[in-house]
């Protein structure tokens, strides 16, 4: 945006209200857009995959994240390493971060 300049003061730039308003609101909006902007980055940043310990291999394994399972999930999966089950945990918390943990299935697990 050009500044306004006044008539018959070359160089000057005019104080115009107007102006300094529209600059005060440009910059609120430029805030707010921000943080809309940060806010959709969070919600599309959704783990689609993490990691977990095989306890008999010591292997780190990379599951996919289901999200439409529930906030809480628990399954058996074998390690694709070493072949032994595994009890797999699966938290979610809000913004769908995963934290995962196993540990070796037994005969009392599931």
């Amino acid at each position: 945006m050009q500044p306004v300049r006044g008539s018959g003061q070359s160089g000057k730039v005019s104080s115009q209200p107007g102006l300094q308003s529209f600059r005060r609101i440009s910059d609120c909006y430029r805030k707010v857009k921000s943080v809309k902007s940060a806010q959709r980055q969070k919600i599309k940043t959704m783990q689609p995959e993490a990691t977990y310990l095989c306890d008999h291999c010591g292997e780190e394994i990379v599951i996919p994240i289901d999200s439409s399972a529930g906030s809480h999930q628990e399954y058996i999966e074998d390690c694709p390493v070493c072949c032994n089950p595994m009890l797999i945990h699966v938290q979610l918390d809000d913004l769908g971060d995963a934290l995962v943990w196993s540990e070796a299935e037994s005969e009392g697990n599931g």
